[in-house]
């Protein structure tokens, strides 16, 4: 089976656009808050944080791999940042989501979703170009999924197979490499604003 990081990528951003669009503006700038904090925090202490990890005795082999540690860290602090906040911020389930409520927070989730691919893919991206196969161009793993087949007759064999799942790279993985770090920052400023503007006029007066 083979992918392209386009896809995985578009699927990402699908995900989030559709978690916009369901639960509305709210809940989607709450995402954006946490992405930005997220962004934050990984450039202005990443390097320290990776040093304090190296001086605790874990071993990063080969050292890529604390560029993929870093682009987790800042998955899961998104995560856990989001969590906090929703339950700080939006405690309770809130009303029904408007049908303009929900275009607004699919077009949050469109940015947090590209804004949470991009970040990744900018931290992940030197582990990636190293452990890339060189027969394959890409990154393989096996995973074990059912199979179902029709031995004889009208028997049915259920079986748990080992499936070669190959990603290839594509040009997103390049997204960060001529972008300054400043510019990254600034956009994500902005797209705070914007989501504390839109949260200040369209969503307060309705609550």
């Amino acid at each position: 089976m083979n992918l392209n990081f386009t896809q995985i990528a578009l699927s990402v951003i699908g995900i989030f656009v559709l978690l916009g669009w369901l639960r509305g503006p709210r809940r989607a700038a709450i995402t954006s808050g946490s992405i930005f904090f997220s962004m934050v925090l990984v450039s202005l202490m990443g390097a320290d944080l990776v040093r304090v990890v190296k001086s605790s005795g874990l071993k990063f082999h080969p050292p890529q791999q604390s560029d993929l540690f870093l682009a987790i860290f800042f998955v899961v602090t998104v995560y856990v940042v989001r969590l906090g906040a929703s339950r700080i911020i939006d405690g309770s389930q809130g009303g029904q989501v408007t049908g303009r409520q929900r275009w607004s927070g699919a077009l949050l989730g469109l940015l947090n979703g590209f804004l949470l691919v991009a970040n990744f893919i900018r931290y992940a991206n030197p582990y990636l170009n190293s452990v890339a196969s060189a027969t394959t161009g890409g990154w393989t793993w096996h995973i074990p999924l059912p199979q179902i087949s029709q031995a004889h007759g009208s028997s049915i064999t259920f079986a748990i197979q080992s499936v070669a799942v190959t990603v290839t790279p594509s040009p997103l993985l390049n997204i960060y490499n001529t972008i300054p770090t400043a510019l990254i920052l600034l956009f994500a400023f902005l797209i705070f604003v914007f989501v504390g503007t839109l949260y200040g006029r369209v969503i307060r007066p309705r609550d």
